[in-house]
């Protein structure tokens, strides 16, 4: 994470499943009200939710067509009410 000026504060996450983890995270979008990230976790095929000090809050979906489920998401975006919308390839 970097300030407005570009100064690194700090990092989370690191390659793997579990939860807090990411295998090609390709997208992030921030709840500017909350302060919460969205990370497309693409080939994890869900997306997880940290605060604004990476703190892992919760995660959601799995591989598939159904609801509630992912393939390969690419990217996230939050609108100004904190609701996450669906972007790239998603099912």
């Amino acid at each position: 994470m970097f300030d407005s000026h570009g100064k690194f504060l700090r990092k989370w996450g690191s390659n793997g499943t579990a939860t807090g983890q990411f295998r090609y995270p390709d997208g992030i979008g921030v709840d500017s009200r909350q302060g919460n990230v969205y990370v497309a976790d693409t080939n994890n095929n869900r997306i997880q939710m940290f605060d604004d000090y990476g703190k892992f809050i919760r995660t959601w979906g799995s591989l598939g067509t159904a609801n509630g489920q992912f393939n390969h998401p690419e990217g996230i975006t939050v609108d100004k009410l904190g609701q996450y919308l669906r972007s790239g390839s998603w099912q």
